[in-house]
């Protein structure tokens, strides 16, 4: 009878409490199987998700202990291809389609969240302390929050294990519960040997076939503008540049908002061509680009695109680049747009807003002659980065934003955030705000 009863005992102890993993054990675990790998190698697939339009990707990801990464995006819809990469001499995106690699001084991939990276999802998963754990009959499904600072409605993520804990789906999820990234894991090897050359630059380029083919565009036809402006913001002026092999368009936004809009043409280099940026490297639905405090930059079919503001937030840039990826031609929507009337109405302005007017339009002379000499020193890409003639950008902005407000109204320039704009007050009621309110008063 005793032999029985311990028996029994056994075999309760057996059933009961052994072998249950809960919430505590996985984390345990997928730690260990993790932060102990010398290398790995992923094959997957990506997908991002903005309303009905799905961008693919093929995700190939290479890490090698320690610090040395190779991320090659793919989209599958015309084979541009870009590579992200991480070595001892820095952080690069390379397109080989164009011969160029844009250098950033980041600190990716620790900055923010990477779906296809398991140090990145590892680390979400440690960092969230309130994180939801479900164990299914095949499955663990863990859901932590993210950090995207790019795209703030991005909240959490479900990650998907198997019961061995191997990586099958991850699942970015915005703040209504749907789906915006999604990353499918086909492959993951472990401790993989890369070659002591595998995460060169110059390497990297020369062993990466391309597949897509190159668009060249030697002159711009038609403007491509934003399709969301700030509030209070509109569009002030429109140059085009001609330059060696091709053009280039720079627009200047005015009013609440103002930034200043690059457009240019882009060829193939016959050379490597390594271009230094500003900010960190961000994936804009269908190519990856830069986005930094108060600049973003990224290259679409042929043409490369460079925003610029001192007033802008980060928040506030990323809200113009996602819509400026679906932006359309005035010719492409003006069958849809009412007919237009135009009842043209003058106002002048008085002589001491003309006196004004004209200091104005001095200072931004001054300031852009100082642009055309640096101009002539520095290459385009070197300007892009060049601090003093970004501060020669602002100060443009200002004084043009500043003097269509001293059209507008003085009050605008009284009521803007900037000291400056007190220096171009003159004390002058606005015609064109009487002219607007008899025009109304006719009208009711």
């Amino acid at each position: 009878m005793k032999k029985f009863i311990i028996l029994l005992v056994g075999i309760l102890l057996l059933t009961t409490g052994c072998g249950k993993i809960g919430k505590k054990e996985v984390i345990r675990d997928l730690n260990k199987k993790i932060q102990g790998l010398k290398s790995y190698y992923v094959e997957g697939k990506m997908e991002i998700i903005n309303n009905e339009d799905v961008y693919k990707y093929d995700v190939y990801v290479a890490y090698k202990n320690k610090d040395l990464f190779k991320v090659s995006l793919k989209n599958e819809s015309n084979n541009h291809e870009q590579i992200i990469l991480k070595n001892k001499e820095g952080v690069y995106v390379l397109t080989p389609s164009l011969n160029k690699s844009f250098k950033f001084e980041s600190n990716w991939p620790y900055n923010n969240s990477q779906i296809y990276l398991l140090q990145s999802i590892l680390s979400d998963i440690n960092n969230d302390k309130a994180l939801e754990f479900n164990s299914k009959d095949d499955s663990y499904i863990i859901t932590t929050s993210v950090n995207y600072p790019n795209n703030k409605d991005l909240v959490k993520q479900n990650i998907y294990l198997d019961k061995k804990l191997n990586l099958k789906q991850v699942l970015v999820l915005n703040s209504n519960g749907n789906a915006e990234i999604k990353m499918i894991f086909n492959k993951i090897s472990e401790n993989n040997k890369f070659e002591d050359d595998y995460f060169d630059l110059k390497k990297t380029m020369e062993t990466t076939k391309v597949e897509e083919q190159s668009i060249e565009v030697s002159k711009i036809d038609d403007a491509i503008f934003p399709m969301y402006l700030p509030s209070n913001t509109s569009l002030k002026s429109q140059n085009t540049i001609s330059k060696d092999n091709g053009e280039r368009l720079i627009l200047t936004f005015a009013g609440d908002k103002p930034f200043v809009l690059v457009e240019e043409t882009i060829s193939k280099s016959n050379e490597l061509e390594i271009v230094p940026t500003l900010g960190e490297p961000t994936i804009l639905l269908d190519t990856i680009g830069s986005l930094s405090e108060n600049s973003a930059s990224w290259i679409s079919n042929g043409i490369e695109y460079y925003i610029a503001s001192d007033v802008l937030s980060e928040d506030e840039l990323s809200n113009i680049i996602t819509p400026f990826i679906f932006s359309r031609t005035f010719e492409e929507i003006s069958d849809q747009l009412p007919q237009q009337v135009v009842i043209q109405k003058y106002c002048e302005l008085s002589p001491a807003q003309l006196r004004m007017h004209k200091k104005l339009m001095t200072e931004v002379q001054l300031f852009k002659e100082e642009q055309e000499t640096m101009a002539q020193r520095f290459t385009q890409s070197q300007l892009r980065n060049n601090a003093e003639y970004e501060r020669l950008n602002g100060n443009i902005v200002a004084r043009q934003t500043f003097a269509q407000m001293l059209a507008d109204s003085e009050d605008l320039l009284k009521a803007s955030e900037s000291s400056l704009s007190k220096q171009y007050l003159t004390g002058t009621k606005s015609s064109k705000v009487e002219l607007c309110i008899e025009l109304v008063k006719s009208i009711i």
